[in-house]
């Protein structure tokens, strides 16, 4: 690993230095060229050169040891796409994209390689994380799937233009509930002293306080806000929408399980409160500013303060979200021929994203 970074710092410098002495076509032109010998590193653009020949060798035999090489999804092919067409258009973003996604061989690589240079700490180092949060992710392939999921439905989710490569390295709310999800496994390892190491600096960092007991299902979006505080003995289900300001506390009335439970596919939203040891059915919508003290059934709009029930709800774009999140974590093999699969993807997720912001709830 530490080789190729190595060759892309070395690759980045050369290139702005260039800058200096190079009309702006030809560098233009260059980073084309780039862009297409990262993305298909079998083409004859990657083999032009021996220098090129050997940083291709030096990635390929660091991503062979990489524990997450069987792992590979079209989803990260995907985010390097994205990159690469980033890298095309502004040549001031090489460094960034470089070190943080196209140095990298699977997105858990690239997740990790961002958590660790969020969260560093002078106690508590990037390269000692590093190797913590490899150590969690290798042993629980299950944490590796609910992140790919997470990825999926914060783009789903967001207003602007879904972006993979965008949420995975600036949305907060997808690097809380990453953070999240190495801190629960900790705490399920009995290293409970560390899991709320990690709480704390999640909830300066980020901005949420997600206690590492509790349990957040898989495909779940936290706004980019955040501002989410949960509970020890909360639980939340799949699919779930989080606004910014949302608590899941208890009530002050009770002791030992005391905090929500949240169904699968539920929306809540901004600034609302649960309270207490209630349960939130499935398909539930929970109006903005409400505060909810008592059971919420299945597929129902409530809010106001306290709570109460307003109408039926349901939401009919799910199964196709589901649909669409399978396709994109299908093991696929990087190669040139995809990209129309790549842009075809990338189009139904932009639809269904329109979708999910027309169907306001």
């Amino acid at each position: 690993m530490f080789t190729s970074h190595f060759y892309f710092l070395i690759l980045s410098v050369a290139w702005i230095v260039a800058s200096a002495f190079t009309p702006s076509r030809r560098i233009f032109s260059s980073y084309v060229k780039l862009k297409h010998s990262l993305m298909f590193p079998t083409t004859t653009l990657w083999s032009s050169s021996p220098w090129m020949n050997t940083y291709s060798a030096a990635f390929e035999k660091s991503c062979q040891r990489s524990p997450y090489r069987q792992h590979h999804s079209l989803l990260w092919n995907i985010i390097r796409y994205e990159s690469t067409g980033c890298l095309s258009e502004d040549i001031r973003t090489s460094a960034l994209l470089a070190n943080s996604i196209l140095s990298q061989c699977s997105m858990e690589e690239a997740v990790i390689d961002n958590l660790s240079n969020q969260l560093d700490t002078p106690f508590f180092p990037s390269t000692q994380l590093r190797s913590l949060f490899n150590d969690v992710l290798s042993s629980n392939r299950t944490i590796a799937t609910a992140l790919a999921m997470d990825l999926v439905a914060t783009a789903l989710h967001e207003d602007s233009l879904p972006s993979l490569m965008s949420v995975l390295l600036f949305h907060k709310g997808f690097h809380a509930l990453a953070a999240y999800r190495v801190a629960n496994a900790l705490q399920a390892h009995g290293r409970h002293g560390l899991a709320r190491h990690f709480q704390s600096i999640i909830s300066r960092v980020f901005a949420a306080d997600i206690h590492p007991s509790c349990y957040v299902g898989p495909g779940c979006y936290f706004s980019s806000g955040c501002d989410v505080v949960i509970g020890e003995t909360a639980s939340i289900g799949s699919n779930c929408v989080f606004m910014h300001g949302i608590t899941l506390g208890g009530n002050g009335k009770e002791s030992g399980d005391r905090h929500p439970k949240v169904g699968n596919n539920v929306f809540v939203g901004a600034h609302s409160t649960l309270l207490g040891n209630i349960r939130i059915e499935d398909g539930a919508i929970i109006n903005p500013c409400s505060v909810v003290t008592k059971p919420v059934p299945i597929n129902s709009r409530v809010g106001g303060v306290p709570a109460r029930f307003i109408s039926n709800a349901s939401t009919p774009y799910l199964e196709e979200k589901v649909q669409l999140m399978n396709k994109m974590l299908q093991p696929v093999d990087c190669s040139e021929g995809e990209v129309e699969l790549y842009v075809k993807l990338m189009s139904e997720l932009n639809c269904l994203s329109k979708t999910i912001s027309l169907l306001t709830y």
